[in-house]
């Protein structure tokens, strides 16, 4: 199944083997002022970002084996 639509004069088409995933692109495509919808990716669907990695506890970060008191603690000992 193919979804085509005019885009700047020219024509665009994105193709699917689920109607309902051709049917959610044509609505986001008519959303998006028939434009290609942000975070589609031609040929393969929709970008979905890596999530963030979690931010260290400030417990970790000053106590945490390779926190500031323990690398202190190795420096210390280092002399």
């Amino acid at each position: 199944m193919q979804i085509k639509w005019r885009m700047d004069g020219r024509w665009q088409t994105e193709s699917f083997t689920d109607a309902r995933a051709a049917a959610e692109f044509r609505t986001a495509v008519e959303q998006a002022g028939h434009r290609w919808p942000e975070r589609w990716i031609k040929g393969e669907g929709w970008f979905v970002p890596e999530p963030a990695p979690p931010k260290p506890m400030f417990a970790e970060v000053v106590f945490g084996e390779k926190g500031y008191f323990a690398r202190q603690d190795r420096r210390a000992h280092l002399r």
